[in-house]
Order: C-alpha cells, then structure tokens, then sequence
C-alpha cells in the first residue's frame, strides 16, 4: 500500500509542477508570485499527506494478526 501511494505522490507532484510552469512564464509579477504561492501550497498540502501517511503506515506491526487483511488471517502458517 505504502509504495502505491508513493507513486500517487510522485503524480501529484508531477501535476503540481506541470500546472505551475505556465505560470511561471507570464510576464506579469504578480501573476508569477500568485502562481509561486499558489504552487508553494499545493507542494506543502501534498508533502504534509505524505509524511501523515507514512507515520501511521509506520505505526501498525505488519506481523499482528490485527494489521493484517481477512484474508490473509485465514491462511495456515
């Protein structure tokens, strides 16, 4: 799961920065310092989902009978 969601992130941040270069190119100043602020958010919104899920990921003991799937509870050892 963990790793799924990392390419999720690397997507995101890959959708962050494509739609902030257009921006970045404007001749307009303040078109270019709200398109950097607006992109400085997006980038702290998705490294704060981050770093939030791989806490908790981290919290649970994938080898307690607890952490795991049904499915997987269910198999003979």
């Amino acid at each position: 799961m963990e790793l799924f969601f990392d390419l999720a992130v690397v997507f995101a941040l890959d959708r962050v920065v494509a739609g902030s270069l257009p921006g970045f190119l404007n001749d307009d100043p303040a078109r270019r310092w709200g398109n950097a602020g607006r992109t400085v958010l997006l980038f702290i919104a998705v490294l704060y989902l981050r770093t939030t899920t791989a806490f908790l990921t981290s919290r649970f003991e994938p080898h307690r009978a607890a952490a795991r799937r049904p499915t997987q509870e269910s198999r003979p050892q």
